[in-house]
């Protein structure tokens, strides 16, 4: 019976064995691939250029440019706008440092400055610009801006009376050159200006809005009054405005002013309103509200580096 036994486990462990062998699966052997399947070839593989390490100076002006309008948008912080102010200001340099001759470079920086109210670093600039190109009126004109914020009227008054006489024909210029001689008190010289780009009766009521203004109200009445009498149509839209019409008692009458004038004779000019490509300095706000307003002039072209 042990025999019988032993020779039946021996026969199962067999069967067993045999088995296992049958179900034991053979891996296929593993070929190289390819060269041409899978792997690109190095030399086929084209790479990105790298962006160049130094700048054109009119590239770093666009950035500064960009950085300034961002860095006083309404929706910018004022961390923020320290940093996009201190980085517009970098770009100016950086475009300077390579050609120091780059004359939007300094009307960039000038800009800055004017905006951050820096206004003798502002003066600085532009005069700088207006040395290397004498000829372009925008600067002049924004020089004379400058000056006009710091109250400083004689410097004001040739920096515009300058750009007028390059740009005679640009209206802003003009109508600026006014504010500023009423602001002295040269009326007679301010009506001219006026008149000459607005037409009689627009620059008589053009000069009564300025003498508003700077807190001159009899005055600016007589002035007011003047361009009814010449144009009594104006009086419907002046009354929509917020410019209320009074009762005086006086007859209408023109002040006497110093008949010297910087403007050259009125003529007719063609005018330049062609609008800016590059946005305009942020306004500066008055820090004294008795003060007279600030100029809200259209926005003036930088100076192309293709005109030079």
């Amino acid at each position: 019976m042990e025999g019988r036994g032993g020779l039946r486990l021996s026969v199962c462990l067999l069967i067993a064995a045999a088995g296992c062998q049958h179900q034991v699966m053979t891996l296929p052997s593993s070929t190289p691939l390819s060269p041409s399947v899978g792997v690109p070839d190095p030399s086929q593989i084209k790479t990105t250029p790298a962006k160049p390490k130094e700048l054109s100076p009119a590239v770093l002006v666009s950035y500064g440019d960009f950085e300034a309008g961002e860095a006083f948008a309404a929706r910018t912080g004022p961390e923020r706008r320290q940093q996009l102010c201190e980085s517009a200001r970098l770009d100016y340099e950086k475009a300077l440092a390579i050609d120091p001759k780059y004359v939007p470079a300094y009307q960039g920086l000038a800009r800055l400055y004017m905006a951050l109210r820096d206004l003798p670093l502002a003066v600085e600039n532009y005069q700088k610009a207006v040395k290397l190109a004498p000829t372009h009126a925008a600067l002049w004109y924004e020089l004379g801006l400058c000056y006009n914020y710091q109250k400083n009227w004689g410097p004001a008054l040739e920096c515009l009376d300058r750009a007028v006489r390059i740009e005679p024909g640009n209206r802003s210029y003009v109508n600026t050159l006014g504010v500023v001689l009423a602001e002295v008190g040269r009326y007679e010289d301010s009506l001219k200006c006026f008149v000459r780009c607005n037409g009689e009766a627009l620059g008589y009521y053009r000069l009564a809005q300025t003498l508003r203004h700077l807190q001159k109200p009899e005055l600016s009445q007589r002035y007011l009054e003047v361009a009814l009498q010449k144009d009594p149509s104006l009086a419907p839209p002046i009354q929509q405005t917020a410019y209320p019409l009074q009762q005086t008692a006086y007859q209408p009458a023109v002040p006497h002013a110093p008949k010297s004038s910087p403007c050259s004779p009125a003529e007719e000019h063609t005018v330049n309103e062609t609008p800016s490509r590059f946005p305009s300095p942020p306004a500066i706000p008055a820090s004294n509200p008795s003060a007279p307003p600030q100029l809200l002039l259209p926005p003036v072209p930088l100076i192309n580096d293709s005109e030079e």
